[in-house]
């Protein structure tokens, strides 16, 4: 039986500009043996929904958590740049006597700034890199389900961008409203969804973005836990 998650939402009114900062804390043990199945799962919503073709390429109001973001799990790395993805552990080389050879592998992705579509849009290029232990055929979004690979660590951070009209430079400008974080080893789970409001009312920022409602959708089916619902809930004590 899978442990209840602790959830904790805090919210921050902004006085001078209006509107808020709502905060979604969500940590919860996990098994030791679902680990390959979270990786499996996002990844398979990450190819599905940023590479149709399988290739990162351009990601469009889309980019890696900042660089500036703590861990959620102290036995996690730091991360490095706008980092997307970042996937660790060990991986089989080849047969020995009695086992097989472990070496440690690393797989990452990270943005970088390409260039605005007008001024509403805002496009980063995606670039990924990787151990030499991990086989040139081996896509990344197997990592989770091949075999033999003992998983380690596994990190996901997107930030989103709305086009909004800001008053300072009196037009529109993509900013970044929305933010997740997904940490998980071979213990626990931590989840932080940060979502930036212009007015003082409810939201569910899984209504308006299909990347967080399959990547809710896919955590449900790990977890049993929807962290949409989880969310909902929590604002609707604030309004």
């Amino acid at each position: 039986m899978t442990p209840s998650p602790e959830v904790q939402l805090t919210v921050s009114r902004n006085w001078l500009f209006g509107g808020y900062t709502a905060e979604l804390y969500f940590t919860q043990s996990l098994p030791s043996a679902n680990l390959p199945l979270l990786v499996e799962r996002m990844c398979a919503v990450l190819r599905a929904r940023l590479t149709p073709g399988g290739d990162f390429n351009e990601l469009k109001d889309i980019k890696g958590r900042e660089p500036h973001e703590p861990s959620l799990l102290s036995t996690s790395s730091s991360p490095n740049g706008e980092e997307l993805i970042f996937i660790s552990g060990e991986i089989a080389t080849e047969p020995g006597e009695s086992d097989f050879i472990w070496e440690p592998f690393q797989f990452s992705c990270h943005s970088r700034f390409e260039r605005f579509e007008g001024s509403r849009s805002i496009i980063h290029k995606a670039l990924t890199s990787k151990t030499d232990s991990i086989p040139k055929w081996l896509p990344w979004w197997l990592l989770g389900s091949a075999a033999p690979i003992k998983l380690e660590h596994f990190r996901l951070g997107l930030e989103f961008f709305t086009s909004r009209f800001v008053l300072t430079r009196l037009s529109f400008t993509p900013i970044v409203s929305e933010t997740l974080l997904v940490e998980a080893n071979k213990n626990s789970l931590a989840i932080k969804l940060r979502t930036e409001r212009p007015y003082w009312k409810s939201c569910n920022p899984f209504g308006s973005i299909r990347l967080l409602r399959n990547l809710s959708e896919a955590l449900a089916d790990i977890l049993g836990v929807s962290l949409e619902e989880e969310f909902v809930r929590e604002l609707g004590r604030v309004f």
